[in-house]
């Protein structure tokens, strides 16, 4: 953002003079010693507010309470009830409770009478727990011990929060665990973490279990059939043809380790682990004719469904070199790719559609002597020298602010206001470049005569998103600001 954009939002966001401080103080701010994004500041111009008055302005000001209101709040007290519980009784908070007692002559420190420290130690020594005490006597947890205290009245030790599981739970835990089970099934069972179960173990005197338990319950899932005989059959068929665990257990519906299991169970011996799945004989075939004839990996991708990473690996296993001479690309191919790009389309379209890389365009249109960019081009606004003026004139400015005021500064497409990431802009609804190249002004003087540059009717106020949007286009890091 530069010094004008900044001023502009300046502008459409505050009725605060430009310099002045938002708190409505009157004063001057200073100006800001560098640009810093995250507070909305520009180098060189006035910050927003100045030192210590950012809580000074009017929507954060303390709500004046109504007499009746007062009066509700002081006689809520008097009966009894806790500052915590008028506040959140009445959706204020408890400071401004504490603030209306104090103007009301009403301590806010409620004082307990001998009686009621006699009853605080009874029923305390009787069993009932602090915070229970506390509530009924409209008081704090601290005041409560306050009084035990200064009454000799000692505390009961706390033993840590109530077990998370019941005494004949833990013993169901430990006889699970004792009979082989893992301790994060049996989490599982009882709906706790494992950290709970092994915590129950320690505090039982129950030794954990070594590996050999483990195994040995490994063992007892492995031999769990979850497959047919049929199906068993067509997985070790698959596998020995030359399909990996992976691709098998997505075309059965099924999870790896069934596949793993189904193997061990009928003595099939596994493959040692090589990166990238294992495609059937045809299917590597198919790639490495496509990759040797030209084609690249995404456009085999798209032709195969094979994954880009899986078919570098397929080449690899097949002794394709992939830094090959050959020309990658047909002379087609590269027509249509420079005759599209100087048409205005993207380069990302271009080659999903034509079937090259980014970078082997890029390449090709340095060699027919066209210097690509990869900023975007050809978009709906002008960036000559003359649309900069247009858009600094006082005329431009106010035709902006007009168009603002009309639609009620608000976005007319998701009603959102201006905010400092997300400000408002002002559409034109026949493009600005459209109107500047049917007149084509050749001075200040003339483009302020220019009745269609000025038309309020054509403009309409958009939030920078919905902007963007309406370009129908995504923004960039190096995409210059719509205005």
């Amino acid at each position: 953002m530069n010094a004008a954009e900044y001023r502009l939002w300046w502008e459409a966001n505050t009725s605060i003079p430009y310099g002045y401080c938002w708190c409505g103080c009157g004063e001057r701010t200073r100006l800001a010693p560098q640009s810093d994004t995250k507070r909305g500041v520009v180098r060189g111009e006035p910050v927003r507010y100045l030192q210590g008055h950012h809580n000074r302005t009017a929507e954060r000001k303390p709500r004046k309470l109504g007499g009746a209101k007062d009066a509700e709040i002081c006689r809520r007290y008097e009966a009894g009830e806790r500052i915590v519980d008028i506040g959140a009784a009445l959706g204020i908070h408890k400071t401004t409770v504490h603030r209306v007692l104090r103007r009301n002559g009403i301590s806010p420190n409620r004082r307990l009478s001998e009686a009621d420290n006699a009853e605080i130690c009874r029923r305390y020594e009787a069993g009932e727990p602090g915070s229970a005490i506390a509530k009924d006597f409209g008081v704090s947890k601290e005041a409560v011990y306050r009084v035990l205290e200064t009454a000799g009245v000692a505390r009961r030790p706390w033993h840590g929060p109530p077990p998370i599981l019941a005494a004949n739970q833990e013993d169901e835990a430990i006889n699970r665990y004792a009979g082989g089970k893992p301790a994060k099934a049996i989490a599982e069972d009882f709906g706790v973490s494992d950290t709970t179960i092994l915590k129950v173990l320690d505090r039982r005197g129950i030794p954990r279990n070594d590996r050999t338990v483990y195994e040995s319950v490994a063992q007892h899932y492995a031999a769990i059939r979850s497959l047919s005989d049929a199906q068993e059959a067509d997985v070790c068929r698959r596998y020995e043809a030359g399909e990996s665990g992976p691709v098998i257990a997505k075309a059965l519906g099924i999870g790896e380790h069934a596949v793993s299991n189904a193997l061990k169970r009928n003595g099939v011996e596994k493959r040692p682990a090589v990166a990238g799945d294992r495609l059937a004989a045809e299917v590597e075939a198919e790639v490495c004719r496509l990759y040797l004839a030209g084609e690249g990996p995404a456009a085999i991708s798209r032709q195969t469904g094979v994954g880009v990473s899986t078919i570098q690996f397929v080449l690899v296993r097949n002794g394709v070199d992939r830094h090959h001479p050959q020309v990658r690309y047909t002379a087609k191919q590269k027509a249509a790719a420079v005759e599209r790009y100087g048409a205005g389309e993207r380069v990302r379209v271009i080659c999903d559609e034509v079937g090259v890389t980014p970078t082997s365009l890029y390449k090709l249109l340095r060699e027919r002597g066209n210097e690509p960019s990869r900023a975007t081009r050809r978009l709906e606004w002008e960036e000559t020298e003359a649309a900069k003026v247009i858009r600094n004139l006082p005329a431009y400015r106010k035709w902006r602010q007009t168009v603002l005021a009309r639609d009620g500064r608000a976005c007319q497409d998701c009603g959102a206001h201006s905010t400092f990431n997300n400000p408002l802009h002002v559409h034109h609804l026949r493009p600005y470049i459209e109107i500047l190249t049917d007149y084509r002004p050749i001075s200040v003087e003339q483009a302020e005569e220019y009745a269609a540059l000025w038309d309020v009717d054509n403009g309409l106020t958009l939030c920078e998103g919905c902007h963007w949007d309406a370009h129908g286009f995504v923004r960039s890091i190096s995409s210059p600001p719509l205005q």
